[in-house]
């Protein structure tokens, strides 16, 4: 015998047996002359493919347990209902808000609403201060008249498994049109905006499948729409191929989870439509491709500003720049290395006004073939960076024969080998027969093939700075050997260094390794060696550092990000300076040995020098060996200390 049970649609019936509400085997009907015959002990789902469209917008639990408050303003003719975990009967929020309590992991909160008759409406679903207030209490025309918002019951973000996570699904048409949306597609009175609706809800992780139908956008329909959603992975598909002003602007901004961007369809572009639209999302790497090359006013100003882990931007196919398109762009995008540009008008206003600021220090800038006029600086080609311009013929000037040299195999055809950057003291020779030299400029590279094998010398007259320093580039399988010193003097290669003489001198060359390579010197100075092997993805040996005197800075950052690194150099100084290992191991994910002999680690009790070390073993592996000095006994573990989960040896 089965029961009968009737439902609106599949997903009522999947909602249903999530939530234990059918307890026998039923006849299921839905729809119209539709039935399906469920049996609730098969844990398999009956609709995997769930029609996300249909279903209005819902906010589900996937982690802790606690309460949602849902305000609403007290415009008198909005109207906003809820149910939970698919109950029968709709809630009126009649009142500012409504506290839903009790919610665990697989509560469900379902939303829809009638408002669609007013002008330029606003929701927003946000963390706030519980007054629910807004700017929804305008009264005109032309001010936002209705807002709903979400409070969590904790106070800020953290990451305590006792918080609130919860993903949305469904379609945003609900809280607008009611039971009537399914097929809407379209916001009323071309005003309509649904910005700030998710704006700080710092418990949101997924909207992957929240439906946003509308295929004419308004202006600022979707301004800011997460906000601040730190934990957001996972953002909704933007189907929408008719733009307004500043539809996107600022849209995911404070994303500080997101990695990935969604995909951007529209072919044709408004004033501001995407400026800021990813302003801060630090954890994105993945850029969406922008094949637009009619450009607007602001389009792209700021839109990946401050992404600190994109290494790629995204190509720019347009010859005719607009005013203020790029503006800011890629501004602090402190990991950069790659730009492709095919402008050849870049006269209009502001066009590119600060639109590298603060980005990598070095990389390659893919102009177009017939664009020679770029200026170099935050709002032109970053300095440092290589262009196809850059690249020469090898020629020899001079002729004289060094004290010594450091040596480059090439392993890889069709290798770029040359100077990105080069600081206002530095001076550098290559050479292929160690007798006639070459000397380089800054940004000048040659073409070298397997086989090739590169000597350079140099001579360093005074001291470097941050950003007054020199850094080669080199984009093929290479393997370095040889006396830094003679980098810095080619007669002597004397072991008195200058300050920040090595200063991110190999910074980014992802395919250089070493191999016999010393640092010979005891005499360090102030950051004199600081992020030099700073992104050697393929660096599996470390040279030598046999200095017992350290400096300030002098190692900082020296191995960061350093992957195939499996094994440390020994750290024979006994005493810590300020900064001196500071990042120093940052990042080598497969470091898993470490000797360290300083006699004070950063305890409750004696804490280093200020900031010794404050995160030289973030990311490491997660297991391995800290050889410590047996004079140690009062350490801390973590990022700052010797690595959580290591085993801990006294030194012999």
């Amino acid at each position: 015998m089965k029961h009968l049970r009737i439902f609106q649609t599949l997903e009522e019936i999947q909602m249903a047996l999530d939530n234990n509400t059918l307890y026998k085997p039923y006849l299921a009907l839905y729809g119209e002359n539709k039935s399906i015959d469920v049996n609730t002990k098969m844990a398999a789902s009956i609709n995997p493919a769930i029609n996300y469209r249909n279903m209005p917008l819902t906010i589900e639990i996937t982690r802790g347990e606690g309460s949602l408050t849902i305000y609403k303003s007290i415009y008198k003719s909005a109207t906003m209902y809820y149910k939970v975990n698919n109950e029968n009967t709709w809630h009126e929020i009649s009142e500012n808000s409504e506290i839903i309590s009790n919610l665990t992991v697989g509560s469900k909160i379902q939303l829809k609403g009638l408002n669609n008759s007013y002008n330029r409406n606003k929701f927003s679903c946000d963390y706030g201060s519980g007054s629910g207030s807004g700017s929804g209490s305008g009264s005109g025309s032309d001010e936002p008249l209705q807002e709903y918002m979400i409070h969590e019951d904790f106070d800020q973000w953290s990451n305590d498994p006792n918080d609130l996570r919860y993903i949305i699904y469904g379609n945003t048409m609900s809280i607008v049109y009611d039971n009537d949306f399914i097929n809407k597609t379209e916001f009323p009175f071309n005003k309509f905006r649904f910005d700030s609706l998710f704006n700080d809800c710092l418990g949101l992780t997924s909207a992957e499948n929240l439906i946003l139908p509308a295929t004419v956008l308004t202006p600022y329909c979707y301004y800011s729409m997460f906000g601040g959603c730190k934990a957001l992975t996972t953002p909704p598909q933007l189907p929408a191929t008719t733009l307004a002003s500043g539809c996107y602007t600022s849209m995911f901004s404070l994303c500080d989870n997101l990695t990935t961007a969604p995909e951007l369809p529209a072919t044709t572009l408004v004033q501001n439509c995407y400026n800021y639209m990813f302003h801060w999302c630090t954890s994105l790497t993945t850029a969406p491709e922008l094949p637009v090359t009619t450009l607007t006013t602001e389009c792209y100003a700021g839109m990946f500003s401050n992404c600190t882990k994109l290494t790629t931007a995204p190509e720019l196919p347009a010859t005719t720049l607009a005013d203020y398109c790029y503006s800011h762009m890629f501004e602090h995008c402190s990991n950069l290395h790659y730009i492709k540009c095919l402008a050849t008008d870049i006269s209009a206003d502001f066009c590119t006004d600060g639109w590298v600021t603060g980005i990598s220090s070095d990389g390659k800038f893919e102009a177009n073939e017939n664009m020679h006029s770029w200026s170099r600086g935050n709002s032109g080609i970053p300095e440092g960076w290589i262009t196809q311009d850059d690249i020469t013929n090898y020629n020899t000037t001079d002729t004289f024969t060094p004290g010594g040299y450091i040596t480059f195999n090439i392993l890889e055809d069709n290798t770029v080998f040359g100077i990105g950057q080069k600081s206002t003291n530095q001076t550098i020779y290559i050479s292929k027969n160690g007798s006639t030299w070459m000397n380089l400029a800054e940004h000048t590279c040659i073409n070298v093939n397997n086989g090739d094998i590169i000597y350079a010398c140099g001579n360093l007259t005074g001291n470097n700075g941050f950003h007054d320093k020199t850094t080669f580039y080199i984009t093929g399988m290479t393997t370095l050997s040889g006396n830094c010193n003679y980098i810095w003097d080619k007669d002597t290669g004397s072991n008195t260094l200058k300050i920040y003489c090595g200063n991110s001198l190999f910074k980014n060359c992802k395919k250089l390794n070493i191999n016999n390579f010393s640092l010979p010197s005891t005499n360090l100075k102030t950051y004199c060696y600081e992020s030099m092997f700073y992104g050697c993805t393929s660096l599996t040996t470390a040279p030598e550092l046999p200095a017992i005197i350290l400096t300030e800075g002098c190692y900082e950052n020296m191995f960061y990000g350093c992957t195939s690194l499996t094994t440390a150099p020994e750290l024979p100084a006994t005493s810590l300076v300020q900064s001196c290992y500071w990042g120093l191991f940052s990042g080598c994910s497969s470091l898993n040995y470490i000797k360290c002999l300083a006699k004070y680690y950063r305890s409750n009790n004696n804490p280093f020098q200020e900031y010794a070390t404050d995160d030289w073993v973030n990311g490491v592996a997660v297991s391995g060996t800290f050889i410590k000095s047996s004079s140690v006994s009062d350490y801390t573990t973590g990022k700052d200390g010797i690595p959580s989960g290591w085993t801990v040896q006294d030194a012999a």
